[in-house]
C-alpha cells in the first residue's frame, strides 16, 4: 500500500520533492475526495473535522500524526492510542523564544521594572534583585524547561528542575520528583511552569500546592491555563503571599474583558504569546525537518526516533 501523507498546510516543493523519493505520496485537504480518506496513512497538521473523518472510517489506515504544536491535548489522544497510531510534536521548536520571554518576565520583576512603569512620580525604590538572590524552581525539564535553565544559570541564577523521575539534564544544579518539591519549595523565589497539559496537571497549582512556597517573588506559567487554580492564584497575590505572577497562558482564552486577571496590577498577562518571533512568518515550517528525520524509520515500521509522544502520559 502506497504511503499517503495528507498536509493541513502548504508543502514546500522540496520537501514534497524528498518525500517522492521515498514514494510518499503528498495530498493536501484541496487534493482530497472522500474515497480517497481511507487511503491516508500520514497527517501533518491536525484538523478536527479531517482527522474525525479519517479516524472513523471503515477503512481507516492513519498511522502517523505530525502535530504543529507542542501540546497534544487538543489530539483525540485516547483513539489515536487505540489505533496505534504514532503522534509527534513540535517539542523544542519554540524553545528560545518562550525562554527568552521568561527570562524577560525575571528581569521585568527582579529589577522591579514591574513597579516603575506604574510610577507617576519621582519615587526611587532600590529594593530591587539579582537573579543569584531569586533562586529558580522549573516544572518541567524538557527542551523548554533546559532552555531556561540555561539562560538563568548564564546569569549568575541557582535552579531547581522538577520532573516524574529525579534525573535530568545537568544544566540543573538540582532535580528532584514532583512528589519532593516540599523539600526544596522554602528556598524558590521563583516559580516557573512549563508543564504539559495531562490529567495529573489540572489544578495542581492550587492553593495548598502554592502555599508551600512561603515567599515566592514571581509565579510563572507558560504550561497550561488549567494546571492553574487562577481564584487561588489571585487570593494570594491579593493576600501577599505571592508578588507577582506572569501568565502567558489562562483558562479561558481568551480572557473576556475586565477579568481580574487583566486588570490585576500584579498580573501580567502575554495572552499565549511566548513562542512568538518577529520574522517567523517569513521563514520555512521547520516541522518538515522532523517529519524527514522520521520517515526512514516510519518506512521500516520501527518507532519514531524524533519528538514522539508518548500517549499514556500525553507528551
Amino acid at each position: 500500500m502506497q504511503e499517503v501523507l495528507l498536509s493541513v498546510n502548504p508543502v514546500p516543493d522540496d520537501v514534497r520533492l524528498r518525500l517522492s523519493e521515498s514514494a510518499v505520496k503528498v495530498v493536501t485537504a484541496d487534493d482530497l475526495s472522500p474515497k480517497d480518506i481511507p487511503s491516508v496513512t500520514i497527517m501533518y497538521g491536525w484538523d478536527p473535522e479531517l482527522g474525525h473523518k479519517i479516524i472513523t472510517s471503515e477503512h481507516n489506515n492513519l498511522k502517523w500524526v505530525q502535530h504543529l504544536g507542542t501540546g497534544v491535548n487538543d489530539l483525540p489522544l485516547d483513539i489515536l492510542k487505540q489505533q496505534g497510531v504514532q503522534v509527534t510534536n513540535a517539542s523544542g521548536e519554540k524553545s528560545v523564544p518562550i525562554a527568552q520571554t521568561i527570562l524577560g518576565y525575571i528581569l521585568f520583576v527582579a529589577r522591579g521594572i514591574n513597579e516603575y512603569h506604574l510610577k507617576t512620580t519621582w519615587a526611587p525604590d532600590t529594593n530591587q534583585y539579582t537573579l543569584s538572590e531569586l533562586p529558580t524552581i522549573i516544572f518541567g525539564t524538557g527542551k523548554i524547561g533546559t532552555q531556561i535553565a540555561t539562560y538563568i544559570k548564564a546569569l549568575g541564577g541557582h535552579v531547581v528542575g522538577v520532573n516524574t523521575t529525579g534525573l535530568g539534564p545537568s544544566v540543573f544544579n538540582q532535580i528532584v520528583r514532583l512528589h519532593d518539591v516540599q523539600d526544596v519549595a522554602q528556598s524558590a523565589k521563583v516559580l516557573v511552569n512549563t508543564l504539559p497539559g495531562t490529567a495529573e496537571t489540572i489544578n495542581l497549582f492550587d492553593e495548598s500546592f502554592l502555599s508551600q512556597f512561603n515567599d515566592l517573588q514571581l509565579f510563572i506559567n507558560t504550561g497550561r491555563g488549567d494546571s492553574v487554580d487562577q481564584d487561588a492564584l489571585l487570593k494570594l497575590i491579593n493576600a501577599g503571599k505571592i508578588g507577582f505572577a506572569a501568565l502567558d497562558v489562562t483558562t479561558p482564552e481568551p480572557l473576556p474583558d475586565g477579568h481580574p486577571l487583566l486588570t490585576n496590577p500584579k498580573v501580567l498577562v502575554t495572552q499565549h504569546t511566548s513562542w512568538a518571533e518577529h520574522n517567523a512568518p517569513k521563514r520555512p515550517d521547520t516541522l518538515w525537518k522532523v517529519v524527514l528525520q522520521n520517515i526512514p524509520a516510519y518506512l521500516r515500521g520501527d518507532p519514531l526516533p524524533f519528538n514522539r509522544v508518548d500517549l499514556q502520559k500525553g507528551y
